[in-house]
């Protein structure tokens, strides 16, 4: 989700963002925010007459400032391995949709296994977001405080930051479609490649203890390698690629190293 008025999103960042400005609170009005695990069940907001009034019952409930009031008047609860919103089990009536009419936009954890990125897309405008490099979203858009839009049209990555050009004016959900990072093997998990991969992991493991046991053997150890070498060229560089998959540089400058067409 984007906030208003700030260029980028942080990807490690856990919060929700209603969307709506006023709130008038009925007998029976209870919410339930879950916080980093925690539940924080039926918080009575009947008396809450404005949204500041639900961020303080909010906050009152937790014991410390979770619950803010954005500046466009939007109530933003802060977490940091995930945050959700819900009606309360004891709640008189359905009063979740008075705080955050988007169903896609009460519940969020963060993003912490994004490698590259595929496509962002605002679904509910039906409205693709193309990404850019870093260094071409700057030459578009120099300085993000001079252009405001509801509905960016580019976006670039840096680091754990998507920035996008023109900055957001509202919050709204960005789909996010990308490459996993491929997780650290243990000896309670399975292998993160296809099976093809087996024989190419088998002889850099090779190569590893045979260096280990006895670093002065060169013929052993340059042969491990040009296995290693030989599987790499057999299995990757060389084999057919699928589409979606990636075929150049993830750096963000250019130029880098790549066949060139015929000038």
């Amino acid at each position: 989700m984007t906030l208003e008025d700030q260029e980028y999103i942080d990807l490690t960042a856990c919060y929700i963002v209603g969307d709506q400005t006023t709130f008038t609170g009925q007998a029976g009005d209870t919410i339930t925010v879950i916080r980093d695990g925690t539940t924080y069940a039926n918080i009575d907001i009947a008396a809450s007459a404005s949204i500041a009034d639900v961020v303080d019952a909010i906050n009152t409930a937790v014991g410390s400032t979770v619950a803010e009031e954005t500046t466009d008047g939007y109530l933003r609860i802060n977490g940091t391995t995930g945050v959700s919103i819900a009606d309360g089990s004891t709640t008189a009536q359905t009063v979740i949709a008075e705080l955050f009419s988007i169903a896609d936009a009460r519940s969020v954890t963060p993003i912490t296994d994004l490698d590259h990125l595929i496509k962002l897309v605002d679904r509910a405008n039906d409205r693709e977001i193309r990404i850019v490099s870093w260094d071409t979203l700057v030459s578009i858009q120099p300085d993000p405080t001079t252009d405001y839009s509801n509905n960016p049209d580019f976006a670039a990555r840096a680091v754990d930051r998507i920035y996008f050009s023109p900055t957001p004016s509202v919050s709204i959900v960005i789909t996010i479609d990308y490459y996993k990072l491929i997780a650290k093997v243990t000896s309670a998990s399975t292998m993160p490649f296809d099976d093809r991969y087996d024989p190419l992991i088998v002889a850099m493991a090779v190569q590893d203890f045979r260096e280990f046991m006895d670093s002065a053997d060169r013929s052993s150890i340059l042969t491990a390698k040009e296995n290693v070498g030989n599987l790499i060229e057999e299995l990757i560089a060389s084999a057919p690629s699928e589409a979606l998959q990636q075929c150049e540089s993830r750096r963000a400058t250019r130029p880098y190293f790549n066949p060139q067409p015929v000038k």
